[in-house]
């Protein structure tokens, strides 16, 4: 372990994440697969009816946030420009992600975390979790048999408390 190194915490936006994150990393990201969500959400508001132009504005402006240094805050802008045309209904469906964008806008710096080699999602670690738990669970339910392994060990092994 290096004792100087920037701990990174990634995490969606539900406030219990960063609660818990907050006092341990230093940096602090959106999962960008969760940011993504949002911007769907908003592209669904804005061109209920025509998919082309849903994907293309979905795919420009996942890029820009990506890739700029200010991209949360230029979506954030437009879309409260936009907010004015819309009727009532998706003005508040709006509203809604509008608040969500706003409260996780510091943690959308992605081309900084980028240009640092840090993460910005989870899937890699999320892939290695299941193939070890997938590994692990084959070789221990296939010699449960020979009493040397088996699910007590498995459950022990599961809820042990890694650091």
């Amino acid at each position: 372990m290096c004792p100087n190194a920037a701990v990174q915490g990634v995490a969606d936006g539900a406030t219990s994440n960063w609660a818990w994150l907050i006092p341990r990393a230093d940096v602090q990201a959106l999962y960008f697969y969760h940011l993504s969500t949002y911007i769907s959400k908003v592209s669904d508001i804005l061109f209920a009816k025509n998919s082309s132009d849903r994907e293309e504005w979905t795919e420009t402006w996942l890029n820009k946030i990506k890739c700029s240094n200010n991209g949360a805050d230029l979506l954030i802008d437009g879309l409260e420009e936009r907010r004015e045309a819309l009727k009532k209904p998706s003005a508040e469906e709006l509203d809604k992600v509008l608040v969500r964008l706003n409260n996780q806008k510091e943690r959308t710096h992605y081309r900084r975390e980028r240009t640092n080699n840090r993460p910005i999602g989870s899937g890699v670690i999320e892939a290695a979790c299941k193939k070890n738990a997938h590994q692990t669970t084959h070789v221990l339910l296939r010699n449960e048999a020979d009493q040397r392994w088996g699910l007590k060990y498995y459950s022990n092994l599961i809820s042990y408390p890694f650091k």
